[in-house]
């Protein structure tokens, strides 16, 4: 990759690693991180409901951190329907090793988190499974991922 990379913080579909590499064919998973006092939920609209980060004092969230170039981050806006629907933002987390989770330092990454207005909502049998695989896979905790979806709604999966 010749231009320049940055950054990005992944916490629901793009978790995913054959999604990832249909959707932003540069991009390449560096470690993970958490993003300290943020919790998980389901918002979206009639189109459907996806995960998104949400302050909240006391929880946090693992994040799978890629790094992506600038092409790839446009392939994301298209994809998170940004600005309609997500905005992005810069924030800074500490950075851990893939193969022992030692610290690998401070570093600011993007993160599309959705806008509050959109309503709490159960997202798809398929899109939470995707989730969860990225989950199983980075050894995350299926835990967070379950109260996210039990916070956001009754009735379960749509």
């Amino acid at each position: 990759m010749t231009e320049e990379t940055q950054y990005y913080l992944a916490y629901g579909s793009n978790l995913s690693m054959a999604q990832m590499a249909q959707r932003c064919p540069d991009a390449y998973y560096v470690g993970t991180a958490w993003l300290e006092n943020y919790q998980l939920l389901f918002r979206g609209n009639q189109r459907g409901y996806y995960l998104t980060a949400e302050p909240k004092a006391g929880s946090r969230i693992p994040l799978l951190v890629w790094k992506i170039s600038s092409q790839d981050e446009k392939y994301l806006d298209e994809y998170e329907d940004y600005p309609e629907l997500y905005e992005k933002k810069r924030i800074s987390v500490s950075l851990r090793s893939l193969l022992d989770g030692s610290s690998a330092g401070e570093i600011e990454g993007l993160i599309y988190t959705m806008y509050p207005s959109f309503s709490l909502g159960c997202p798809t049998a398929s899109y939470y499974a995707t989730c969860e695989e990225g989950y199983k896979r980075f050894g995350f905790d299926l835990g967070i991922l379950s109260k996210a979806l039990a916070d956001s709604g009754e009735g379960g999966l749509g």
